[in-house]
């Protein structure tokens, strides 16, 4: 459907927000605590981000989406019987970037 290409559009563009969000934090100044001055210097703007946000902007510019869907979802039973597991429902992302899919196709 119509709905699911915009949807992939939309991840796909939030993706590149993020990882372009990364580079322009290496080259954006900050302002220093103790001088109360911005630091314009590079090397000092990477380590600063570095030692702050890096790991979080990392984390937040990976597609779990894409990742976690290869993993099998559980599927829940009664108490004390045994779990089976089933895959997890296709994302139209991951069948566009394997290449069994367009992505404004309609899926069927």
């Amino acid at each position: 459907p119509p709905y699911e290409a915009i949807m992939l559009k939309l991840q796909v563009l939030q993706d590149v927000f993020f990882i372009v969000d990364i580079f322009v934090n290496f080259r954006t100044a900050y302002c220093d605590e103790k001088t109360g001055d911005y630091v314009k210097d590079a090397w000092r703007i990477a380590a600063h981000y570095s030692c702050h946000w890096l790991v979080c902007d990392i984390f937040c510019a990976i597609p779990l989406d894409l990742i976690l869907d290869e993993t099998p979802a559980a599927v829940e039973g009664p108490p004390g019987a045994s779990v089976e597991l089933s895959p997890a429902p296709d994302d139209p992302r991951r069948a566009c970037l394997r290449g069994e899919q367009e992505p404004d196709a309609p899926s069927s």
